[in-house]
């Protein structure tokens, strides 16, 4: 699956990896952070709560994850967009309520599998 974000940023799910095509630079995500932002474009508009994205990123492993883990997987992805020329503010927290995207991006799917392109 790829999704384009603010016609600029391709998020390849598949490969974990955030594309501008602006800049010409990829930017590789960790794992837990890749399906964390999948599940968020997924779910645009809704707040999902820490806990929901602990199973996301981590699955049955998530009695082995801290919550330092989890910030730090938030604080690289939005680091990673700012590196693409990106607000750092596409992930939203919301204390003690959960997470979402910033409802000023941008979000279209671009293409269904990852083979469709290669």
């Amino acid at each position: 699956m790829i999704y384009l974000i603010n016609n600029d940023v391709e998020f390849i799910y598949e490969k974990n990896i955030l594309r501008s095509r602006e800049l010409g630079v990829d930017q590789v995500l960790l794992v837990p952070s890749s399906r964390i932002l999948k599940f968020l474009i997924e779910n645009e508009g809704d707040l999902i709560s820490q806990k929901e994205l602990f199973k996301v990123g981590w699955g049955d492993k998530i009695e082995y994850v801290t919550n330092n883990a989890f910030y730090q997987n938030i604080l690289l992805l939005r680091k990673a967009f700012e590196s693409l020329n990106q607000p750092n503010n596409i992930i939203i927290n919301i204390p003690r309520k959960g997470y979402r995207l910033n409802e000023n991006i941008v979000i279209d799917k671009i293409v269904e599998s990852i083979e469709s392109i290669e």
